[in-house]
């Protein structure tokens, strides 16, 4: 299956990758963001990467990516950290997960 994915990876790289699933182990690097706030949760919606910065505090930013350089959009602070999010098609409707170690 030679299909193009996108993730973002936060250990010997950090920045969003893109790789082949016919290839998976080779991960090709698309922009270097070792010094920005690193990204936890991401989806797609309508044709958009999406995701969301970690941090421990404020501002806890909703981006997208250009799936082309990686390069990260501010959309705006989302009030509070995510660390999972997912888009849902049949309703439109973007949900977000967030753990502040003892509830979810």
């Amino acid at each position: 299956m030679n299909k193009q994915v996108y993730a973002y990876q936060n250990a010997t790289i950090d920045g969003p990758v893109k790789f082949s699933l016919s290839d998976p182990g080779t991960l090709t690097l698309l922009a270097d963001q070792t010094t920005l706030q690193p990204v936890f949760g991401a989806t797609w919606a309508n044709g958009v990467w999406y995701g969301a910065e970690y941090n421990t505090v404020s501002p806890y930013n909703f981006i997208s990516f250009d799936p082309t350089s990686g390069a990260r959009t501010i959309i705006g602070n989302m009030g509070v950290g995510m660390t999972s999010l997912s888009y849902s098609p049949a309703n439109s409707t973007m949900y977000g997960v967030n753990y502040d170690g003892a509830n979810s």
